[in-house]
């Protein structure tokens, strides 16, 4: 399966398919060992009494900052129609993965 968003440090690289699912996490040595194996990490989202797993029946947009290596998940889901997530921004520092609402 293609791995739509890589984001790496050079010391930890984090791949995203489509559907948003983590599928290859590799520290501390990149392209060593997956430390995933064939499995996936998935992204569980609970507002209230509703939660849902990220999934096909998720709208979701995954693309790069213009002209950046910085990667942005626009993710939302039609029984949380009042609450649209803001664009996700996943940005590699040199020790971890962050991810957060831009500033």
């Amino acid at each position: 399966m293609p791995r739509n968003i890589p984001l790496s440090n050079g010391k930890l690289l984090v791949c995203f398919d489509d559907q948003y699912r983590m599928r290859d996490l590799y520290f501390p040595h990149v392209g060593q060992e997956n430390h995933l194996g064939d499995n996936h990490g998935r992204l569980g989202v609970g507002i209230g009494n509703l939660f849902s797993w990220v999934g096909s029946q998720w709208e979701i947009d995954l693309r790069y900052e213009t002209d950046t290596l910085v990667a942005k998940a626009q993710l939302s889901h039609k029984k949380m129609e009042e609450w649209k997530w803001a664009p996700l921004i996943s940005v590699m520092t040199k020790t971890a993965l962050s991810v957060g609402k831009p500033k």
